[in-house]
């Protein structure tokens, strides 16, 4: 059995390891373990998936027993059969996994070790024929994709010129050659991607269903699926390789050539606006699949540097995966643990490697932290308490206030926070106290002390929409709509004195007036809104008849961001789509919220967890309203983050409302 040597701190030690020669390949692996300084040696490390702990194989280290999962086993094999010789860090070997003194230790420094390797080896597992297509179409695209800096002008300002190129080309209209000859060859080539039919989505066309031929697509998303892709360490061990190989099975590329695919795959889904003709189906490259967190965080790291890397940036996700997860880890800790060597702002929200404090300790300490740095203004990132998500119910053993970030991880931030983009401040004028965390009050532990005041008490909350698919959103909007109409008492007749309830439900969306950014319902006024409330009725248009504000509020403003389609050739078949989707939009923004009324007769927009008797706040230093649900024990939960119609400016402070303490269990 395999006994471990302390390591010397001082001379910044790690362990190494690397294969001894076999006269059989086929025999047990057998594996030499060395002690070596950080500062003075030349090495690799393996980056892989634990995988399941109680499936394991023996392998030989200096000659004695040592148990390591299936997973490395395989990785390490191929390895082997690749010919790597070298010497190569690996965590659950290299680190006495049962000291968690060193452990402590080791983990801080996990991301100078991928940082100063000399390449890190990325093994995904094992191949099948579906991976074995995706890494062939890989390294064809990827060694052209990086001859064309293709990472450099994808990432830059430079992105609308071949955005433009590959869009206009698709729809079927002219256009110009694009005065820079880097992008423009690289959009040319991105436009012939298009064409490669391994890459085009499953369609169903006539009752039959149309499968891309060599079924590219099915093996990047067999790639995304694995949980390597997810696994929380993986983030940093990609973001900080200085080289980077890729395995799967028996094939192999260079991460510069994985990760070039990934962005001009991505772009070209984005820019493919194809009529809809027989036998002919857009890129199958899903949206999400640019938010593998890994790469992103890797482009983050290198392309995106006008601020530092911040952890909230990293956990807290808004975005719907088509993939298992977008982070996990098998100890819930090292959520947060597993990132503390890639972020930049670790010593401002002072976080520490401990693995002596509980899952909830750690959440709550790194929830604290963001919550103090909220009103930051130097960060870059601000995270402040509208930003977490309440829970149907506090089954996870945390605070109200504090998230799971195992349920982010899973499935993301399902609500927005209604503070994203938004210039409003209910607070203004009032500084942001320090965050107060009481460990003992009531026997509670993690209560969150706040000051604020109290603005009025939920009497009323509308049915929310049911869970939908994406598809189900244009069927279902009309409905929703209908319902807005009855809950907010509108007659058939429409007019100014409505306009509070779109206000409300829209909230997200921007456009520019007069060259500022200013969020969509700020446009509702005069003749926009009169339009707003014709679509919202669902009431017929005529583009004859509108007037040049509205033209420009569809073709300037907000509307021309994500409704405006090249491939329709007149205006009221622009118009018709507006209609039709905008108000599938609102939905997809509104899931996991609702409307409520008030006893003052305010109106907003909450989360769906909300009920009457909830006491709508302001505390100070959050932009938006708090809801709280008072306990009868005292004290309160928290219920989110809301919209209220008349007060989101500061108004409701100019009644000079009493100053009050409230303590968020």
């Amino acid at each position: 059995m395999f006994n471990y040597s302390p390591l010397n701190r001082h001379h910044s030690e790690i362990r190494l390891v690397r294969f001894v020669e076999s006269p059989d390949a086929s025999t047990q692996l057998q594996l030499e373990l060395c002690h070596s300084s950080l500062n003075d040696t030349k090495f690799s490390a393996l980056s892989y998936l634990w995988g399941d702990c109680t499936e394991t194989v023996d392998v030989s280290l200096n000659g004695h027993q040592f148990t390591i999962g299936l997973s490395l086993h395989a990785g390490l094999k191929q390895l082997r059969e690749n010919g790597f010789q070298s010497w190569i860090w690996i965590d659950s070997i290299c680190i006495q996994q049962q000291d968690l003194e060193e452990k402590n230790w080791h983990v801080q420094e996990m991301g100078t070790v991928y940082g100063q390797a000399e390449c890190v080896y990325m093994w995904l597992g094992l191949g099948s024929d579906a991976t074995d297509r995706a890494m062939d179409f890989m390294s064809l695209i990827g060694p052209k994709l990086v001859d064309l800096c293709a990472m450099d002008i994808l990432n830059s300002t430079r992105n609308a010129l071949v955005g433009d190129y590959v869009r206009s080309r698709s729809s079927g209209t002219d256009f110009d050659s694009i005065r820079d000859p880097a992008a423009m060859e690289l959009a040319c080539f991105m436009y012939e991607l298009l064409q490669y039919p391994g890459v085009q989505a499953e369609a169903v066309l006539g009752g039959e269903t149309i499968v891309a031929e060599g079924n590219t697509i099915q093996g990047f998303r067999e790639i995304i699926n694995r949980d390597y892709s997810h696994r929380i360490w993986v983030i940093q061990e990609v973001a900080l390789a200085k080289v980077g190989i890729v395995l799967c099975g028996t094939k192999s590329l260079s991460l510069e050539h994985f990760e070039s695919s990934f962005m001009a795959l991505w772009d070209c889904r984005c820019w493919d606006v194809r009529p809809k003709q027989q036998r002919v189906t857009k890129m199958g490259f899903e949206w999400s699949w640019n938010w593998l967190l890994p790469l992103s965080t890797r482009r983050r790291t290198r392309y995106w540097t006008d601020r530092p890397l911040q952890l909230a940036e990293i956990l807290h996700q808004t975005f719907k995966p088509t993939f298992n997860a977008i982070y996990a880890a098998s100890d819930p800790r090292d959520i947060i643990f597993g990132l503390l060597g890639v972020i930049e702002d670790r010593e401002e929200l002072d976080l520490h490697v401990d693995y002596n404090l509980s899952m909830a300790e750690v959440f709550i300490e790194v929830t604290k932290a963001f919550l103090q740095n909220a009103n930051n203004t130097s960060a870059g990132y601000r995270y402040g308490l509208d930003y977490c998500t309440p829970k149907m119910d506090n089954s996870d053993g945390l605070p109200s206030w504090v998230p799971d970030w195992r349920e982010i991880g899973r499935q993301g931030a399902t609500v927005e926070s209604i503070d994203i983009g938004l210039e409003d401040n209910a607070t203004v004028g009032i500084p942001q106290p320090m965050d107060i965390t009481d460990e003992r009050k009531g026997g509670y532990f993690g209560v969150l002390s706040r000051l604020g005041c109290r603005v009025d008490v939920v009497t009323e909350v509308m049915q929310a929409p049911p869970k939908l698919a994406n598809d189900e959103l244009n069927s279902y909007a009309p409905s929703y709509l209908s319902s807005t109409l009855e809950f907010a008492g509108l007659g058939p007749e429409s007019g100014p004195g409505e306009d509070f309830v779109w206000r409300t439900l829209i909230g997200r969306g921007f456009g520019e007036i007069n060259g500022k950014s200013c969020r969509l319902y700020e446009w509702i006024s005069g003749d926009i809104a009169l339009l707003v409330r014709m679509i919202m009725r669902q009431e017929q248009l005529d583009p004859d008849h509108l007037t040049p504000n509205q033209v420009d509020f569809i073709n300037e403003g907000p509307l021309s961001l994500g409704w405006t389609r090249p491939d329709l050739k007149t205006p009221q078949e622009q118009l018709t789509n507006i209609v039709e989707e905008w108000p599938s939009t609102i939905l997809y923004h509104n899931e996991s919220r609702t409307l409520f009324k008030t006893i003052k007769g305010m109106f907003g927009r909450g989360h769906v967890v909300i009920r009457p008797g909830d006491l709508v706040t302001l505390l100070w230093g959050v932009k938006v309203p708090i809801v709280l649900r008072p306990r009868n024990e005292g004290g309160f939960t928290f219920v989110g983050d809301a919209y209220v119609d008349g007060i989101m400016n500061g108004e409701f402070l100019e009644t000079s409302p009493a100053h009050e303490m409230f303590d968020i269990y």
